[in-house]
């Protein structure tokens, strides 16, 4: 029998979600006894060291003079009525409480939150968020409150219940009365959910029987510009000051926690606050999406590089490097998110910088190269190809379009009409050149370069096929070849391909632009392409230069590590699979529940991670397990991170770089595919 109180605690800090053992906890008490089992405890003695945790004494305090239950008397502020009380001394006071309204109560019925739904319904105040999504947050929160005074409302009664408000009101401006049904469908789905959530999720410790106004739901309270933060920190301040003048520990640290989370956490959409069983006041928070595929999070680039630098400071701790070795991972992390962001930023310019890096005159590159007669033969789609300078000429005489933009540089540059073919080709690079990156001159640019890239494939194919044939028959037969593609009819016919066409598409004059419409259509994969390029690199490089020092093959290097760790921190991972924040918030997506405990196992079992993840040891391998496999990977637009199981590709995680404009870059992190499968089965019923 091991009697060592230090390591049955040290045991114990192991096995709780937080690491503090909390001996008031059921589920902590419940983790306790299955450790003194192992160590060989008789079950007396575990009975009564546990009825020992369990005694409750009812006090009355001496200020306020209210009665109420408490695990330990502090004889300062508090008279003893009755020591180690029983259940049903415990329910007498809770029903005495009930049948009369404290102080508390009343000040607790001063709260605003739904007078300010009101206004906004009534569109006094506008809503946190716009159409749906709106409806979907405000109207949850008074599904929470509904459902929990009528769970057996069903969706149709909501529905109907609230149709006529919302419908109404100006929050559902420009929606369909089919969407306007489906988005309360959605939030009635969510308050039967949140509801659920509470009372099954044992650590928020909800009180079975709530006295009004809870349970009691909030929009935006994390919101620095909105109402309902400050409001909250107000309420819960009161709450605090409350306790530390009854002087009871514990309502102290559970306040001081519930104000910590409210001044800090940044993605809570909506909250409920609600009584819990030692009847203090909590709060859940929740983070609201719309589906399983939308983003988890928006991030600059600015912030991402902070985020790396204390992921590769964490990578450096675990490997005991020294302070040079973490400064060259810190440095690697940032080049390499820089040089991906340069990518993604030249892409958004469009195929501008091109053309600025190779023209020097557009009008006389136009008419060296026949360009004008080129955009008289583009590729049209799946009806064939098609003269496109038709379309333009048409829109300089309405003087709309791209052709008011052709007539407004062209009248700028002082040539005057009629304009030849190769003005009119010019002025569309030129204004490319200019930075206009519009759909219509950039589609113009792309076709011309498209051409160029087909004229050349083809004239290859055949000179490699036909190595006995003279130029000028190469030529001619790749004519052939260009001017046998499916084509359109009436007007918008093309005009034949020439010698002259074609040899300025087979030009030296014309290598730049031969790969500029794929360049542009495909940036964005270039750039995650060279990202996941760079981070393999970056660890080769470090293996060479520190042969000996870990990680080996086949963890990823500390450079992948590193910027694992930073987007599983912006994913909210860490929050997840640790559960320090489970009787804090979780994440509803279409108006289901996914908490930590989901998204933690759907993690571990997706990557083949081996063990358990009830211990806080544990849950810390799984998310070393995580930084250390998922290899990350570019395919079409995005940066995927994916895990192997029975020899396939799972994908775990995703992330977009994105940009709008010069120094306005973004990173959007989203569930892997794969994680929202699983997670999908769990909480869609």
């Amino acid at each position: 029998m091991i009697t060592d109180f230090d390591k049955i605690v040290k045991e114990w800090s192991y096995r709780v979600h937080n690491s503090k053992p909390n001996p008031q906890n059921s589920t902590h008490q419940y983790q306790l006894t299955q450790i003194l089992v192992e160590y060989g405890w008789p079950y007396q003695a575990i009975d009564e060291l546990i009825q020992n945790l369990n005694e409750i004494d009812i006090v009355k305090n001496k200020k306020s003079g209210n009665v109420y239950p408490v695990r330990t008397h502090n004889p300062d502020t508090q008279d003893l009525i009755k020591k180690d009380a029983s259940k049903d001394d415990i329910e007498k006071v809770k029903k005495d409480k009930d049948d009369k309204p404290s102080g508390s109560d009343k000040e607790d019925n001063k709260l605003n939150f739904k007078q300010d739904r009101d206004k906004i319904v009534k569109g006094l105040v506008s809503p946190p968020g716009t159409g749906g999504s709106a409806i979907g947050e405000m109207y949850g929160g008074i599904s929470v409150e509904e459902s929990y005074s009528n769970p057996n409302m069903t969706e149709e009664q909501f529905v109907d219940k609230h149709f006529e408000d919302v419908r109404n009101s100006p929050m559902s401006k420009g929606m369909s009365d089919k969407d306007i049904r489906k988005w309360l469908a959605i939030a009635h789905r969510t308050g039967q959910n949140e509801i659920k959530e509470l009372k099954n999720n044992k650590k928020y410790r909800f009180e079975e029987k709530q006295n009004p106004p809870y349970p009691l739901a909030v929009m935006d309270p994390v919101n620095d510009k909105a109402n309902s933060k400050q409001q909250l920190i107000d309420f819960f301040d009161e709450k605090l000051e409350q306790a530390k003048k009854d002087n009871n520990q514990e309502a102290i640290k559970h306040y001081e926690r519930q104000l910590r989370f409210i001044k800090s956490r940044k993605d809570s959409d909506t909250g409920v606050l609600y009584e819990t069983e030692e009847g203090e006041i909590g709060f859940k928070h929740t983070s609201n999406k719309k589906s399983f595929t939308d983003p988890v999070f928006n991030s600059t680039i600015v912030a991402r590089g902070a985020v790396m630098k204390t992921a590769s400071e964490n990578v450096s701790t675990t490997y005991d490097y020294t302070p040079e070795q973490q400064k060259q991972i810190s440095k690697n992390i940032e080049d390499v998110t820089n040089r991906g962001a340069k990518l993604v930023e030249r892409a958004g310019l469009g195929p501008g910088e091109a053309i600025r890096q190779n023209i020097e005159d557009e009008r006389d590159f136009s008419k060296r190269n026949k360009v004008g007669k080129l955009f008289k033969n583009f590729d049209g789609g799946m009806q064939g190809r098609k003269n496109y300078l038709i379309d333009i000429q048409n829109e300089i005489e309405s003087n709309k379009g791209v052709g008011k933009k052709v007539k407004d540089y062209l009248d700028e540059k002082g040539i005057e009409p009629p304009y030849t073919e190769d003005d009119i080709a010019a002025a569309v690079i030129g204004i490319a050149k200019a930075g206009d990156n519009t759909g219509a001159i950039r589609k113009l640019v792309v076709k011309l370069s498209d051409n160029v890239k087909k004229s050349r494939e083809v004239y290859e194919r055949i000179k490699s096929q036909n190595p006995d044939k003279s130029d000028d028959e190469i030529k001619q037969m790749t004519l052939d070849t260009l001017n046998g593609y499916k084509t359109r009819e009436g007007n918008d016919s093309p005009e034949k391909f020439d010698i002259d066409t074609l040899e300025g598409m087979l030009s030296e004059d014309m290598d730049w632009i031969e790969n500029v419409g794929a360049e542009t259509r495909d940036a964005m994969n270039v750039a995650h392409k060279q990202i996941v390029g760079d981070l393999d690199e970056s660890d080769k490089k470090w293996r060479e230069d520190n042969p000996d020092t870990p990680p080996s093959p086949p963890d990823n290097g500390p450079n992948t590590q590193s910027y694992i760790a930073a987007y599983m921190k912006q994913m909210h991972w860490d929050r997840y699979i640790y559960g320090d924040e489970e009787d804090i918030g979780d994440m509803s997506i279409d108006g289901y529940n996914v908490n930590s405990q989901t998204i933690r196992e759907c993690l571990a079992d997706l990557s083949g991670f081996e063990g358990s993840v009830d211990s806080s040891e544990d849950r810390q391998k799984l998310f070393s397990h995580l930084r250390k496999t998922l290899r990350p990977d570019s395919e079409s637009g995005s940066i995927s991170f994916n895990s192997q199981k029975d020899n396939k590709s799972i994908e775990i995680g995703k992330e977009q770089y994105r940009t709008k404009g010069v120094g306005n870059n973004s990173v959007l992190g989203n569930f892997g595919k794969d994680l929202q499968k699983c997670m999908k089965g769990k909480v869609v019923k």
